[in-house]
């Protein structure tokens, strides 16, 4: 099984960007964008999937998290150089791109600038845009906070402190929280220690980069989802209270070429438990 977690390459500006692969790396690819706090290393427990599946998953640090260095005042639209990149130095004509709840926006803005290479597009648990249409149905707090981060960052510091205190010191009350909030059943003890060791490798660098995603979700994305022409499928639980299925609901109605699956009775940890019906519905 082919699985290689600590890669980098030196992008074009001097930027040192980290991947990982796994799964087999002559099947199909497909592009991972990992969630909040988060990072490459997010694909571990997946590698069997997809390798059985003959996939071959490339999951990228975004810059400031895990080895990707950091870039400072980026855009969501930077980001695309820096997996135009990527793509060109790995021989990838094609591929999908998939983005995990605060994934969604780089993998969004991916389909929307390069359609000739993004055979499909996937958003599941997804984070929208910050407009009250879109955030209505969220937790109360997190509705406050994410219309605050781009117009006052020291509460975008602040959040993303917390994030990182706990998960170098108190991982187990983050245990505790997480399994209260969001799904008991799928969210075994592996997957929690796996889950753990993913938001810890986010911070290697420090807070920096996570503390710039949170400005950037609240700010002018740069780009409108109604431009994205790439085929969607967008996968969101019923009674998520952190990213709610109506989030889904606003991105198929501006992408028309789009499919929403909304799963009932699940919240936040939909991607766990359906890996492989995603997988196989990006790589058909």
């Amino acid at each position: 099984m082919h699985s290689k977690e600590n890669q980098t390459i030196i992008l074009s500006d001097g930027r040192k960007l980290g991947f990982a692969e796994y799964g087999d790396t002559r099947g199909k690819a497909i592009l991972i964008c990992h969630g909040w706090p988060g990072s490459r290393l997010g694909m571990n427990k997946f590698n069997k999937i997809a390798h059985d599946l003959h996939l071959h998953l490339i999951s990228i640090d975004r810059p400031g998290y895990g080895l990707s260095d950091f870039k400072k005042n980026r855009t969501l639209l930077d980001w695309v150089n820096d997996v135009e990149e990527l793509v060109t130095k790995l021989q990838l004509n094609k591929f999908a791109i998939l983005g995990i709840s605060g994934g969604a926006p780089y993998a969004a803005v991916c389909a929307y600038k390069m359609p000739k290479q993004i055979t499909k597009l996937g958003i599941v648990s997804g984070v929208g845009p910050t407009i009250d249409e879109v955030i209505k149905d969220n937790d109360r707090v997190w509705r406050f906070l994410i219309k605050q981060y781009a117009k006052k960052p020291y509460l975008a510091t602040i959040g993303t402190e917390i994030h990182y205190i706990e998960s170098k010191f108190f991982p187990k009350l983050f245990f505790k929280w997480y399994k209260r909030k969001f799904d008991k059943q799928i969210l075994t003890k592996d997957i929690l220690n796996q889950i753990a060791i993913n938001k810890k490798e986010a911070f290697r660098n420090g807070i920096k980069g996570a503390k710039h995603d949170l400005i950037l979700y609240s700010s002018d994305w740069g780009f409108n989802l109604k431009n994205i022409k790439t085929k969607t499928f967008l996968w969101y639980g019923e009674v998520d209270t952190l990213v709610p299925a109506s989030v889904g609901k606003y991105y198929a109605s501006k992408i028309k070429s789009s499919q929403l699956y909304i799963y009932p009775k699940e919240a936040h940890s939909t991607f766990i438990a359906h890996a492989e019906e995603i997988f196989k519905e990006l790589a058909k």
